[in-house]
């Protein structure tokens, strides 16, 4: 699986160290949609921040989740962001070099 979908489940804080949990030890997902989970807060996402940091997920949706503040937001796309770009400089640096003629 890699594209986890989320989106309008009433989510909540309490249920963010278990996706968290999840998160870190996936190896396959890309994309987390938390979208329209308006009472995921601040407190939550604190607690989902260490498995997204671990996971591979790169791009998370979070539209509609009117609970959380700017900072909030800017921190969790900052994670998949940074991830995306690790992972892209690991591709590039396992890519051969081309033979010159």
């Amino acid at each position: 699986m890699t594209y986890l979908d989320l989106e309008n489940m009433n989510l909540r804080d309490e249920f963010m160290p278990s996706l968290s949990q999840a998160l870190s030890k996936n190896t396959n997902l890309k994309t987390l949609d938390i979208s329209f989970n308006s009472k995921i807060t601040d407190e939550g996402v604190k607690e989902l921040l260490p498995g997204l940091r671990k996971s591979t997920v790169s791009e998370i949706r979070a539209a509609g989740c009117d609970s959380l503040s700017p900072s909030a937001k800017k921190e969790i796309r900052q994670v998949a962001e940074s991830w995306a770009a690790a992972k892209w400089a690991r591709d590039r640096s396992q890519e051969t070099p081309k033979k010159s003629s």
